[in-house]
């Protein structure tokens, strides 16, 4: 009867997770005419029929020849509803059950016509999902449900954006560069502190711009691959600053403390945000890029710069010891303060100035029992102990100017400076029969990054653009290391060796890159100067 019970939890445990996972589906189609030729740009949208107002499943836009493709993952649900909707034509829907199949066809004809407007519409009722050109626009208000956290939170449930555990944000299967509020930059590069801090219920709508250049001058000829996300802000919320404070606790002194506040006004936007917690809830996880990596930021150049070398870099993270991340046991102090000032000084001058800080205290303990019994019932046991501790600290600033000169010419400079500080102790006590192990290490690290950035774009004629990009850097990362390891053995060999080094690595990049983009062909000339 036991081994019946546990067979019968077994199976319902095993075929409960088999059939609870997603699965892949694909809808791929054409939208045409009543005379079978294909609609370009009709727009095409997945809903769950369970819930038309909030539930968008994926959406898409028909090509030239009126062809779609819609893929995503499909959850225990089987009943869908699928709209297609094109300028002139009257909107067509289809009620679809999708079964065990992985892929599924589905052509339509749309009618010409123009849309009869229904009452709800009168009303001011918008599309979830707008499409112009290389922009889409979400409104936001379909896809909200009360419980959001932060702008994160809405922003995983929006068609084609997806974001990962680490909060880095995708749009259309690219990689975002930045989040825009009302058009202008904020926070540029660190979106994070926007997406993770800001609450979605100030937010109208959500537009995803690809192929962004915020270059004036080679927007003209240069086609970029750059996607951002634009905020656009409510009306209400505009006319004065806005934010929100938010307080959380338990009874195990577990609290966070979070607040932001900005000021959106059509010369001068304010950002300033701020979060302190102890449940392991990390505010700006780009924070790790600047405290493990000496790649050099891009804050707004396509050139790639020189990076100091890795090789003499000390490891700080703490390890994980078992299939579980080791950020969900550590007992993390984090504090995070970052403000931002856009203000356009005229209409051809404009400032950005951002300026944040990180500081967070990581402690971990553990300890790990493994019994092996022999022959004879003898008994081998290995007892591990560990117990490290973690405090990185991380300072950057960074100032930008841009200046369009004429409607040929314009400037961009930019000055950046990043401190990081990172303290690691790690205490390891390996006990067996035959032996005991300690191994105590402290490092130290350090790293100072400091940049200036100049950008230089001028048209020439209506054929021929010139730009020019310096870039200098001057890079240190100071570094201590200290290990002792001690080991007492039953045949009284003892062992004691130390370790003790510091490590100083100093870089400074002298990088020049002169481009001239002529419509057809690009001729580049890079000078770069090393000094170690």
């Amino acid at each position: 009867m036991i081994l019946n019970k546990y067979c019968s939890l077994f199976f319902i445990f095993f075929f409960g997770i088999h059939f609870g996972k997603s699965q892949s589906i694909t809808i791929t189609g054409k939208v045409n005419n009543e005379k079978y030729v294909g609609i370009e740009f009709a727009n095409v949208i997945l809903y769950n029929i369970e819930n038309l107002d909030t539930n968008i499943v994926q959406y898409a836009t028909t090509k030239a020849n009126g062809g779609y493709k819609l893929a995503f993952e499909k959850d225990s649900s089987r009943f869908f509803l699928l709209k297609f909707t094109a300028l002139g034509f009257k909107q067509k829907l289809i009620s679809i059950e999708l079964k065990n199949e992985n892929s599924f066809v589905f052509d339509v004809a749309l009618s010409e016509g123009v849309v009869e407007l229904d009452e709800v519409l009168v009303k001011g009722k918008k599309n979830a999902v707008e499409i112009n050109g290389d922009t889409t626009v979400y409104n936001l208000k379909s896809f909200l449900r009360g419980n959001e956290r932060n702008l994160e939170d809405v922003l995983k449930r929006l068609p084609n954006i997806k974001v990962d555990k680490d909060g880095n944000i995708s749009a259309n299967g690219k990689s975002i560069s930045k989040i825009l509020i009302e058009g202008d930059d904020v926070f540029s590069s660190n979106y994070k502190l926007i997406s993770k801090n800001l609450g979605p219920n100030v937010i109208e709508k959500i537009e995803a711009i690809d192929h962004f250049n915020d270059n004036p001058i080679l927007k003209e000829i240069k086609n970029s691959n750059e996607i951002v996300l634009n905020l656009k802000i409510n009306k209400n919320e505009k006319i004065k600053p806005f934010g929100s404070v938010s307080l959380s606790g338990s009874q195990l002194l577990r609290g966070e403390v979070a607040g932001n506040v900005f000021s959106i006004k059509e010369k001068l936007k304010l950002g300033i945000v701020q979060n302190v917690n102890n449940v392991g809830f990390d505010p700006l996880p780009d924070a790790e890029y600047h405290l493990h990596k000496t790649v050099s930021s891009d804050v707004g150049f396509f050139m790639s710069g020189i990076s100091a070398d890795e090789s003499n870099m000390v490891n700080t993270k703490l390890p994980t010891f078992s299939i579980i991340n080791s950020d969900k046991f550590l007992r993390n102090k984090t504090g995070l303060l970052g403000q931002s000032l856009n203000f356009k000084l005229s209409k051809k001058i404009k400032v950005l100035g951002i300026i944040y800080g990180l500081s967070a205290t990581q402690r971990l303990n553990r300890v790990n029992e493994t019994v092996f019994f022999g022959s004879n019932n003898t008994e081998f046991k290995f007892v591990d102990r560990d117990s490290l501790y973690r405090a990185p600290k991380l300072f950057s600033g960074s100032l930008q100017f841009d200046y369009t000169i004429s409607k040929k010419s314009y400037l961009r400079l930019i000055a950046s400076n990043t401190m990081t500080y990172v303290n690691s102790r790690n205490r390891t006590i390996s006990n067996n029969n035959i032996f005991s192990d300690t191994l105590t290490q402290n490092a130290k690290s350090s790293q100072f990054n400091r940049q200036l950035l100049t950008n230089f774009s001028h048209k020439i004629n209506d054929k021929k653009y010139l730009d020019i990009n310096l870039k200098y850097e001057n890079f240190k990362v100071p570094q201590q290391i200290f290990s002792n390891s001690k080991r007492y053995g039953l045949d009284s060999l003892n062992k004691n060796i130390i370790l003790n080094d510091d490590i100083n690595v100093k870089s400074e990049n002298f990088n020049a890159e002169i481009t001239l983009f002529t419509k057809g062909s690009i001729f580049k000339n890079k000078t770069s100067f090393v000094f170690k």
